[in-house]
């Protein structure tokens, strides 16, 4: 294998969207290379990979950059495979997860396949800097099953999920006893890391995919970490755009609803006024037939007076 070490100077961090592309994407031996031993580690099978589709969504449209992949892979065998690398995932990402796999998988022809023998294997990598799931686990892996019955569906989608920071506790432990995930895990966790340089360089050396992905690191010219940086500052700043945006959209929304509240209460004040008056009348009703009443009984008293006087 050959050796390959990292500098401060060609470090770079993986996790930002254009570098991840740019070391996983390129057409060379080493960029292929690594895309493929990335692949093969965390599907547990040697894959090759037929063509690579670096997806490049506009850093000024939020909404296309929210159902959109990183990398698209075709294998050989014709199965397919989204990798995607999401440094702040949201609350959401769970469920842009599952689209991304269920758009994947139903993207295959059936033309003339009515049985679904040619069904192929659709996957979804997904690499996160922050931690969606509560355990300690590093990389999770979803596939359909029932839990109550314990029986598979021998299902064609896998999701892998594995999240970055989960790999902080594997600093300080001897590479050898790391699985080749966790490896590459680390590696995506610490590359951006001058104070980790020492770490980088060891997991080169542990793993040819790795130091595949580092020789990528290293051909990276300073024009490209340039347009990087720009790009990196340019999403950083359309987010914060956007965040703001949606913040005042809610402040908008609430003020509205503040106000239907308000004019709602106006319209039950009023309503009440109205029950008020209307109690208020009914009361005035009741207390006059309460004297009409009084009146009657008393004429009533008279006549049976006059009568017994009359009868007498």
């Amino acid at each position: 294998m050959k050796t390959i070490q990292l500098t401060t100077e060609t470090l770079l961090d993986p996790r930002i969207d254009p570098v991840f592309k740019a070391v996983f994407t390129k057409d060379t031996p080493s960029s292929r290379g690594a895309l493929r031993s990335l692949l093969s580690a965390y599907l547990h099978q040697e894959l090759d990979i037929l063509a690579v589709i670096a997806n490049e969504p506009p850093v000024h449209h939020k909404d296309g950059r929210q159902i959109r992949y990183d990398i698209a892979c075709v294998f050989t065998t014709g199965e397919k495979a989204d990798v995607e690398m999401t440094l702040f995932p949201g609350k959401f990402e769970a469920r842009r997860m599952e689209y991304y796999l269920a758009r994947l998988h139903c993207s295959q022809k059936l033309k003339g396949d009515p049985d679904y023998e040619g069904i192929k294997r659709s996957y979804q990598i997904s690499f996160l800097g922050g931690n969606l799931f509560k355990d300690a686990a590093i990389l999770h892996s979803f596939e359909y099953h029932d839990r109550e019955h314990d029986v598979p569906l021998d299902g064609r989608t896998k999701l892998l999920v594995v999240e970055l920071k989960k790999t902080e506790r594997l600093s300080g432990e001897a590479l050898e006893r790391l699985s080749v995930e966790e490896r590459w895990a680390l590696f995506f966790q610490s590359a951006s890391d001058p104070g980790k340089l020492g770490l980088v360089n060891r997991l080169l050396e542990s793993e040819e995919g790795i130091a595949m992905a580092g020789e990528t690191m290293i051909e990276i010219t300073p024009e490209e970490k340039a347009y990087f940086l720009q790009m990196s500052r340019d999403k950083y700043k359309f987010d914060e755009w956007s965040r703001k945006r949606e913040l005042w959209e809610k402040d908008q929304e609430l003020a509205k609803k503040d106000q239907e509240l308000v004019e709602k209460d106006q319209e039950l004040t009023e309503v009440r006024q109205k029950l008020a008056e209307a109690r208020r009348q009914a009361a005035e009703k009741d207390q006059k037939l309460v004297k009409k009443d009084q009146t009657l009984a008393e004429k009533d008293r008279e006549i049976a007076e006059l009568r017994r006087l009359l009868g007498s």
